[in-house]
C-alpha cells in the first residue's frame, strides 16, 4: 500500500511499479534522475554492461542498487564497481527457505524419490535409505549453511563444515 512507502519517502523520492517484469530500457526510463534503486530479483532478470554503462554517463549516475535476494551476482558486481554503483542485498532474506530446500532435496536423492516428481510409480524405500548417521559436508556455515546444520542434526546427521572465518557450530565438526 502507499502507506507502505512512507517510511522511505522521508528519504526522498520514492517510484513503486508493480509488474512482473521490466525490460533494460523501461528501467532505465523509470530510473532517469534517481540515484537509489530497489530491486526485486523476479522482475529485473539482468543488469548488463549497457545498463551500467548507461547510468554511468548520465548527469545524475545511479549510486546504489538493493535487491530482496540473497546473491547479488545476477547483477554483475564487477560491472557495478566498474562503474561506480554499490550492491546490496538482503541478508537473511530467505535463509529459511533456501536450507528447507536444500534439505529437502538431500531427502528426495536419498530416498530416490525423483519418479515420483515426474509421476511415476515407485517401490517403497528401503530400510537404508536413511540419512541417520550419514555425513554432510557444508562448505561456507554463514545463515544458510549454519540453519541447514541445523537442520541435518535434527534427522541425526553428522556434520563436517568448512567456513572461511573460523565459527563453532555446536554439533558441527570443523
Amino acid at each position: 500500500t502507499e502507506e507502505d512507502w512512507q517510511p522511505l519517502r522521508r528519504f526522498g523520492d520514492v517510484v513503486y511499479i508493480e509488474r512482473s517484469f521490466v525490460s533494460r530500457d523501461e528501467l532505465l526510463e523509470i530510473i532517469k534522475e534517481k540515484d537509489y534503486l530497489l530491486l526485486n530479483r523476479d522482475v529485473v532478470k539482468d543488469l548488463d554492461e549497457v545498463f551500467y554503462k548507461t547510468v554511468h554517463a548520465r548527469s545524475f549516475p545511479l549510486k546504489a542498487i538493493s535487491a530482496d535476494y540473497t546473491d547479488i551476482s545476477w547483477a554483475h558486481p564487477n560491472l557495478a564497481k566498474k562503474y561506480g554503483v554499490k550492491l546490496f542485498n538482503v541478508p537473511n532474506y530467505s535463509t529459511i527457505s533456501v536450507a528447507e530446500f536444500t534439505i529437502a532435496s538431500l531427502l528426495i536423492h536419498v530416498k530416490k524419490l525423483h519418479p515420483l516428481m515426474k509421476g511415476k510409480k515407485i517401490m517403497t524405500p528401503m530400510k537404508n535409505d536413511v540419512v541417520l548417521d550419514k555425513t554432510l559436508g557444508i562448505v561456507g556455515l554463514g545463515n544458510i549453511g549454519t540453519r541447514m546444520s541445523e537442520l541435518a542434526l535434527g534427522l541425526g546427521m553428522n556434520i563436517i563444515g568448512w567456513n572461511r572465518t573460523p565459527k563453532k557450530i555446536v554439533g558441527v565438526r570443523i
